[in-house]
């Protein structure tokens, strides 16, 4: 399971995969990591593509969209959660 140490649900709007992931590191090592570091590199990528194609968004309307978008995740720890979907944002 996920470890949750920066978890903090009145501060989460949106969850991403990330758990664990593939990272590539110093001399091009590879490696797998978790965690909310990682999670928010992640979600800031996604975002950053979402808004490059979404130029004419203001942030509320982003927001909006990445919301509407995307998945909605449950699990012991996250009783109700929206994963970010790219694709789904990017068509939507």
């Amino acid at each position: 399971p996920a470890n949750m140490s920066n978890y903090d649900s009145s501060l989460v709007d949106f969850y991403t995969q990330g758990n664990p992931v593939s990272v590539i590191g110093p001399l091009n090592t590879s490696a797998t990591a978790q965690g909310t570091s990682y999670a928010t590199i992640i979600a800031a990528a996604q975002w950053a593509t979402i808004s490059s194609q979404k130029q004419t968004l203001g942030y509320q309307e982003l927001y909006d969209l990445i919301k509407r978008t995307s998945l909605k995740v449950k699990s012991a720890v996250v009783p109700v959660g929206y994963m970010i979907d790219p694709q789904g944002a990017l068509n939507g």
